[in-house]
């Protein structure tokens, strides 16, 4: 079984494990087992996949999480869209990318 952070993680991740675990776990992009998301916080229980849906439904209202949270996750959705882009629109980005196409380590400038 495997687990995907990924939209939000700006808003949800630092109050569940804090900032220094949820700063290492975005930038290094780590592939962790279930025992260190369960330490830290972000795994409750373990179900097999043909029983995710009905744990879920029995846990919580899906309608209601959605609705509480969707202010906060739409501005943490716009503030990852801008950093993102941000990072790939610089010179910096263009030559990782070009580096990894020609398969040669990048030379980067700094911006």
């Amino acid at each position: 079984m495997g687990m995907v952070i990924t939209r939000g993680t700006s808003v949800l991740l630092s109050p569940l494990v804090g900032q220094g675990a949820a700063r290492e776990i975005v930038l290094l992009a780590d592939i962790f087992e279930a025992a260190v998301a369960q330490r830290l916080g972000l795994l409750h229980r373990l179900v097999e996949p043909e029983r995710l849906d009905t744990e879920v439904l029995a846990l919580t209202d899906k309608r209601l999480l959605n609705r509480l949270l969707e202010a906060e996750l739409e501005r943490a959705f716009q503030n990852e869209i801008e950093a993102i882009m941000r990072c790939f629109g610089t010179a910096d980005a263009h030559e990782a990318t070009v580096a990894f196409r020609e398969k040669r380590p990048p030379v980067f400038q700094g911006g």
